[in-house]
């Protein structure tokens, strides 16, 4: 009997001596093994910030205009309130060169445009699928506006006139990729864009006068309206 309380008093002196030691139990070992197993936590994505770079083309109606694909450039940024779903809004800039063919807009003068400078501001949805940790893909769908000046056109012989403008609203879909090569850090993004274009009106579409170096007045034609528009952009976002 004497032996037995002998080794249970011995017994609770070291588990004493444990706890006022630091040492752990089994039970809290084990929750802090399972505790240090857990996937770290993926730091919150407020917004990514993208400067963008490509080439567009906006397409003519009529036939004679010939458009020829040109840079744009711009911004932009997006939200992420889901992890299937993102948020767009761009600022774009960029030319449109384009063909005139003869006495299209004045009868028996040859006629250059010189490019189109045009800004571009629009929003979209994209419906996100996640391919991997670091890669998915998305589809866009949004809505735009658009701007464009038309410096004054070149004729041959020489005719004086004023600089054009237009406006449009676009409605776009768009098919993307994005990988992030520093994940939650960095993100590259690859898209492409069909706009169908829509309430076209301006000065530049519409015919106005100039005149000879003899002060001669003539009727020079407005421009045709575009039947569409494209774009492929590239991307390199930061995640802030």
């Amino acid at each position: 009997m004497h032996r037995i309380a002998f080794a249970m008093a011995t017994l609770t002196a070291a588990t004493a001596e444990a706890a006022s030691s630091g040492a752990l139990t089994q039970a809290e070992a084990s929750q802090l093994e399972n505790q240090a197993q857990l996937p770290a936590e993926r730091p919150e994505r407020h917004v990514v910030l993208m400067p963008v770079v490509g080439i567009w083309n906006h397409s003519f109606e009529q036939n004679g205009w010939t458009a020829k694909p040109s840079p744009v450039w711009g911004l932009d940024v997006k939200i992420e309130p889901f992890a299937w779903l993102g948020v767009r809004a761009n600022a774009l800039r960029g030319n449109q060169r384009l063909e005139i063919g003869h006495g299209l807009l004045v009868n028996g003068f040859d006629a250059y445009q010189p490019t189109l400078q045009i800004t571009q501001l629009g929003i979209r949805v994209e419906p996100t699928l996640q391919l991997s940790k670091s890669m998915s893909a998305y589809l866009g769908f949004g809505v735009s506006w658009g701007r464009f000046i038309a410096p004054e056109t070149v004729t041959a012989p020489r005719l004086h006139s004023l600089n054009r403008t237009a406006v449009h609203v676009g409605y776009e879909g768009a098919l993307g990729i994005a990988y992030e090569p520093r994940r939650d850090r960095v993100v590259l993004d690859l898209s492409i864009v069909g706009v169908a274009l829509a309430n076209q009106s301006g000065s530049a579409n519409e015919a106005t006068q100039a005149f000879t170096d003899s002060g001669h007045r003539l009727t020079l034609g407005g421009m045709s309206k575009f039947s569409g528009a494209y774009r492929v952009m590239f991307g390199i976002g930061f995640v802030l």
